[in-house]
């Protein structure tokens, strides 16, 4: 009986788990295609800083380049499966308090994490051409980043298990000004990234950076369609097959 307990939620993590890593597919081929040929630019222009400055060795460099390559599709898996694993834990959450299509509810989860775990750490912390190609530079960016990103997911969740109790009809308007209290504050204690703008112009930096976010949202919805169909029919069929069985 335990075991028959757990299982639908481990299934529900497995099929969250498998519709993160197509996600995070997906994601890295966007990476590949529509983010290319920015990152391109940006290679070019570091490339002519390195050699103007009389730093070019082009074994190290030839490494930089493989290595952003392996990085632009080893890490959206990892993070698109990450995220679908706290998708169908959301999920579990919210099914119980409200009904619906599986893919309604993912649908509805995916703004929410999208703002707390892209936009808000990506308002302080917007994507650092210097930290891509900079090794010196990359541990204090990514740092900084995981830091202000568990903030803002640690606040939003927070937030929302104190007002989750409170009858009135207000209390997430109430969780949402709080959070964003709690986000101010901590932006204003997080320390800023310092920046070259000599190294790359914002006619190259800005192009970038909003390919970046247009990838990363097309990320989140995909995610959520993936899950919610995964779930809706991988749960069904677990479900049929634990009834035949009792």
């Amino acid at each position: 009986m335990i075991a028959m307990r757990l299982r639908p939620g481990l299934n529900v993590i497995a099929l969250g788990a498998l519709a993160g890593f197509i996600a995070g597919g997906l994601l890295a081929l966007l990476n590949n295609t529509i983010i290319l040929p920015y990152t391109d630019a940006l290679t070019q222009q570091w490339l002519g800083y390195l050699e103007a400055e009389g730093l070019y060795d082009e074994g190290e460099f030839n490494a930089l380049s493989q290595s952003i390559l392996v990085i632009s599709i080893a890490l959206p898996l990892a993070l698109g499966t990450t995220a679908g694993v706290l998708v169908s834990l959301i999920y579990s959450f919210l099914r119980q308090r409200v009904s619906g299509d599986p893919v309604k509810i993912t649908m509805v989860a995916i703004p929410f994490l999208w703002f707390v775990l892209t936009v808000i750490p990506a308002l302080k912390y917007p994507p650092d051409a210097e930290a891509t190609f900079d090794p010196a530079k990359a541990p204090l960016y990514y740092s900084l980043l995981a830091a202000y990103t568990a903030v803002s997911a640690g606040a939003a969740v927070g937030c929302i298990a104190l007002f989750s109790k409170m009858q009135r009809n207000s209390k997430w308007f109430g969780a949402g000004a709080l959070y964003l209290g709690v986000i101010a504050t901590a932006s204003f204690l997080f320390p800023t990234m310092p920046h070259d703008d000599s190294l790359f112009p914002l006619q190259i930096l800005v192009p970038w950076r909003a390919a970046s976010a247009e990838v990363m949202t097309l990320f989140w919805i995909a995610l959520g369609l993936l899950s919610g169909l995964l779930l809706k029919y991988g749960t069904g069929k677990a479900r049929r097959k634990e009834a035949k069985a009792e």
